[in-house]
């Protein structure tokens, strides 16, 4: 079995002069790929199947010379600090399988650890610690080849033994990690070490897109043994100190297998909320700010030393409607949520334009086509028609919502605007983040935050056991579609399953994608080196960042 239409390209797409620089990171790509346009932009991902057959094999050098010599004419230079702002909470952590979820945890979790596979900043899929994986016929026993010579920060060899100690970790039966969902499908009596470099992984039902599923980011590769209050990674950099809600401290790792960053350092302060995150780089204390309030955006603009940094992303800010209670358990009901929105108003006042619209099912890109449903409009006369025949005319309904980024509160504002239109009346009630993340799992209505490819999406949100149901939308055909979408190798065929989960989705579903918004960060002339990043993870690729006067 093999990828159809993808290619090997055995350098990384990174500068020739980073320090340390290594060119064996595979990079798996589609040929020839569709541009992207404004109304149907392609996610062009590798997915599924054995990494054998109709595959090209490029070999690309790259050279490797220490960033200290470098001129600072504009090439970069090695050593300073990177000081990065984002919101955080008491709850933090440096646990990287098992954490809130928050994207101060992402971030400071890729700085340590790394994954099997990964994703480019164009969604392309790597390997990283993994060079290849190869399937039996029907799926349900993987290969794992991992690469040589890659070391822990403490020194230790990375190998086998660490790769089945955190799969085991993750998919243990009192396990909370919030990865357990994406790999329970692998039998932990089925985990062997071929040898210090290949693992042999048997499932209890196929799994085509096996490769993909490594580029989580809960499913990063921690030591056997691992102490989460001194944590070790394979990462580019290095554990310092912590303290959860406050800041954290990490130090370049020289020795990083995929080549050592340009800092020496970087340190990631905790504030209440981006706006806070903002005002911290305005008074000059940090020097990147993350996911910046949209509605500042012309003024840092027109700021003197401070830059906007817009990457199209595949992050949506869903109103999630709790299909276990009332009224959201009735679908009349959440159909008329959906008729309720102005999604052209919300992407362009709770976004400011940022972004573009939803038509009510996840994933921002996507390289199988979109299913052929009309784009869902504005239609209050409908949305009290329906209301009424479910016997909730008048309804009140509590939206609880908080700051996590850009465009939730916002969001949540101009909906409750909008649903008078309806005859509904929405109470948003904002409250921290501490407090909203305890009660996702609860919340009849709230608006939160995804970024993700299209299947992990549907197994953390969509379907029952997964980290994210906050819906508890258990719709019996799209988990039987979804079922047939996971077993399949074969890309078309799984498409083809794709277009009808997201056509289920759109008639049922409990959440309403009104949008997919830009990632917009705020950074100081004194950085360089960041770029977009469609993934959303623009300020956690830090490694071919640096900092000058």
């Amino acid at each position: 079995m093999g990828i159809d239409g993808l290619r090997y390209n055995l350098c990384p797409s990174r500068p020739a002069s980073r320090p340390g620089a290594q060119c064996t990171s595979p990079v798996l790509q589609r040929r020839n790929p569709m541009p992207r346009s404004q109304s149907s932009r392609l996610h062009r991902t590798a997915v599924a199947g054995a990494l054998a057959g109709s595959l090209i094999v490029a070999l690309v050098s790259c050279s490797a010379s220490s960033a200290d010599s470098e001129s600072v004419n504009g090439n970069p230079v090695g050593g300073g600090t990177i000081t990065l702002a984002m919101p955080g909470t008491s709850t933090d952590s440096l646990d990287p399988n098992i954490n809130a979820g928050n994207a101060i945890d992402t971030m400071r979790s890729e700085q340590l650890f790394d994954n099997l596979t990964k994703l480019d900043r164009e969604s392309n899929l790597e390997y990283s610690l993994a060079t290849s994986m190869e399937a039996n016929e029907d799926s349900t026993e993987w290969t794992i080849h991992l690469r040589e010579g890659v070391t822990f920060h403490d020194g230790s060899d990375f190998g086998a033994d660490d790769v089945i100690y955190t799969i085991k970790r993750i998919i243990a039966h009192d396990s909370t990690a919030n990865g357990r969902s994406l790999i329970n499908f692998i039998d932990p009596e089925q985990l062997i070490a071929v040898d210090e470099h290949t693992v042999r992984v048997g499932l209890t039902k196929p799994y085509g897109p096996f490769p993909e599923i490594w580029s989580n980011k809960y499913l990063r590769i921690v030591p056997a043994g691992f102490d989460p209050s001194a944590p070790v990674g394979t990462g580019p950099f290095v554990y310092k100190s912590f303290s959860a809600g406050n800041s954290s401290t990490f130090t370049r790792n020289a020795d990083y297998w995929g080549g050592a960053p340009y800092a020496d350092a970087l340190d990631v302060v905790d504030f209440t909320d981006n706006v806070a995150a903002v005002n911290a780089l305005q008074g000059g204390q940090v020097d990147i700010a993350y996911t910046v309030p949209l509605a500042q955006i012309a003024s840092l603009e027109a700021t003197p030393g401070i830059n906007i940094l817009d990457s199209e992303s595949v992050q949506y800010l869903p109103i999630v409607m709790n299909a276990s209670v009332a009224p959201f358990n009735d679908p009349a009901v959440r159909k008329a949520f959906k008729l309720i929105v102005d999604r052209g108003q919300l992407v362009n006042n709770a976004l400011d334009g940022y972004g573009t619209v939803g038509n009510d099912w996840i994933g921002r890109y996507s390289n199988c086509g979109l299913p052929d449903v009309p784009q869902r409009e504005q239609d209050f006369a409908q949305a009290k028609k329906l209301l009424q025949e479910a016997g909730h005319s008048d309804l009140t309904v509590t939206m609880n919502v908080t700051n996590a980024t850009s465009g939730m509160v916002e969001a949540a504002q101009i909906f409750a605007e909008q649903a008078k239109g309806a005859g509904v009346t929405v109470d948003v009630k904002v409250i921290d983040m501490a407090t909203w993340s305890d009660g996702l799992a609860e919340w009849p209505l709230t608006i939160n935050y995804w970024s993700d490819n299209y299947l992990q999406l549907t197994t953390r949100t969509l379907l029952p056991g997964g980290s994210g149901w906050e819906t508890h939308w258990d719709n019996a055909e799209f988990q039987t579609l979804a079922t047939a979408a996971f077993a399949t190798s074969d890309d078309a065929a799984r498409c083809e399953i794709e277009k009808q989960m997201r056509e289920v989705e759109y008639e049922d579903g409990a959440n309403i994608v009104w949008g997919f918004a830009n990632t917009v960060n705020a950074y100081s002339d004194r950085v360089h080196g960041l770029q977009t990043d469609i993934t959303g993870k623009a300020i956690n690729r830090l490694t071919d960042v640096w900092v000058g006067q």
